[in-house]
């Protein structure tokens, strides 16, 4: 870590119980095939995957809000970022990796034919080993099959993180470093919101034209399309544009009407209240639209302009919904959230292969376990993941609460 420091950012706690909020959405959204629930929520925790695109965006956004400037400037190393990052990260992955390990071995003894139908293959040994290595080494997010999957399933969004990681210190210095004002910023954000559009249609489109058609093609699109970090990256590319944003409004202001949107009580609720029901609407299409090429843009792509709109709306001042949200049990979970997002596939995986096995599902089973992924998580968080960034990261400054995102994958 180099001597020199940036000057101390204040938390912005709002975004630490928003972590929380959105690792509910992805449990939710994971359990959804056990739990008895009525069509309307059904539906809401479907759409889970778009909350992936919140945390992505958010990991930008905190991670520049808290760096910026020491990484433009070169005072934060490259090599010293990323021993930061990955000294945070890989520990509780880990771990739960290695927690994760008897009970997919499990299944792939009591299940086999489930396992390999669901894997459109009877696998090997061999490629059993070579699927964990490229877990514990995070890279399993580029390899577009079922098979690097079969280990803790939302930890692919981990190994995108970890290319984020590459890929900021050098985004920092050549693209925000170069941002001095509101009309290249919003640029700079239309420009990365393009990319990210004609990314996903191009490789949809190719992957469709390519591949016969079948349940091999939709697997391909799906982890491809919604996991490649070469597609993602750009949403957690606006979310550092966003972060220096906000900086800027910090620092030097921008222009009144702008202002008056961000911190202006009236107008940044009518604000707030629309995205949050934008959100809920394209979460409610007619089954009329509901597939194809709009449930692809579902998958995060739509959800890209909302999401860093109430990333933004939630730093800039206090609100109603910003004090739930800086409750301090609810910034205490959103400091856990990795943890709560890193374990809670445990049982999920169990409850859901009984199921689809034939076993009769008692109606709470779910919900006791997801109470007690609640409860697991403190205890994790405390004794695991806290003890583990002290012994790691001796000397190192903690980043600004929930600039790891928390998690990702809706497998």
């Amino acid at each position: 870590m180099p001597s020199a420091t940036h000057d101390k950012t204040p938390p912005i706690q709002a975004l630490s119980g928003l972590r929380f909020v959105m690792s509910l959405v992805v449990l939710g959204c994971h359990y959804l095939p056990v739990l008895a629930v009525p069509p309307l929520v059904k539906t809401l925790l479907s759409q889970g995957t778009a909350a992936l695109n919140c945390f992505f965006m958010l990991s930008g956004f905190l991670l520049t809000y808290n760096y910026r400037d020491a990484l433009a400037s070169g005072q934060l190393r490259w090599r010293d970022f990323m021993r930061m990052r990955l000294t945070r990260i890989f520990p509780v992955h880990l771990v739960t990796l290695l927690l994760v390990t008897p009970i997919t071995l499990y299944l792939l003894d009591v299940y086999p034919a489930l396992m390999a139908r669901d894997l459109g293959m009877e696998v090997t040994q061999a490629q059993v080993a070579g699927s964990w290595l490229s877990n514990l080494l995070m890279v399993q997010v580029f390899i577009p099959h079922r098979l690097s999957h079969i280990w803790n399933g939302p930890s692919w969004s981990m190994g995108a993180e970890l290319f984020f990681y590459v890929l900021l210190p050098f985004f920092a210095r050549y693209v925000l470093a170069r941002l001095h004002d509101v009309r290249s910023m919003a640029r700079t954000a239309a420009v990365l919101f393009a990319i990210q559009v004609v990314a996903v249609i191009a490789t949809a489109l190719a992957i469709f034209l390519l591949s016969p058609p079948g349940k091999e093609m939709e697997s391909r699109i799906y982890h491809i399309v919604c996991m490649s970090p070469l597609l993602r990256v750009w949403e957690f590319f606006l979310g550092c544009v966003l972060g220096a944003f906000f900086l800027h409004h910090q620092r030097q202001g921008v222009s009144p009407r702008l202002t008056a949107v961000l911190t202006q009580a009236k107008a940044h609720s009518w604000a707030l209240g629309l995205v949050m029901l934008a959100a809920l609407l394209l979460a409610l299409p007619s089954s009329r639209f509901a597939g194809g090429v709009l449930q692809l843009f579902r998958w995060y792509v739509l959800y890209t302009p909302l999401c860093g709109l109430l990333i933004l709306l939630l730093a800039s001042r206090r609100s109603f919904v910003s004090r739930l949200l800086e409750h301090r049990w609810m910034v205490f979970m959103g400091d856990a959230s990795y943890s709560l997002y890193m374990i809670h596939w445990l049982p999920c995986i169990l409850l859901v292969m009984y199921k689809r096995s034939g076993g009769e599902m008692v109606a709470w089973w779910p919900y006791a376990a997801m109470a007690g992924t609640l409860v697991a998580t403190v205890g994790f968080f405390q004794f695991v993941e806290r003890p583990a960034r002290k012994l790691f990261r001796p000397g190192v400054p903690a980043p600004v609460p929930g600039t790891l995102l928390a998690a990702s994958a809706a497998e």
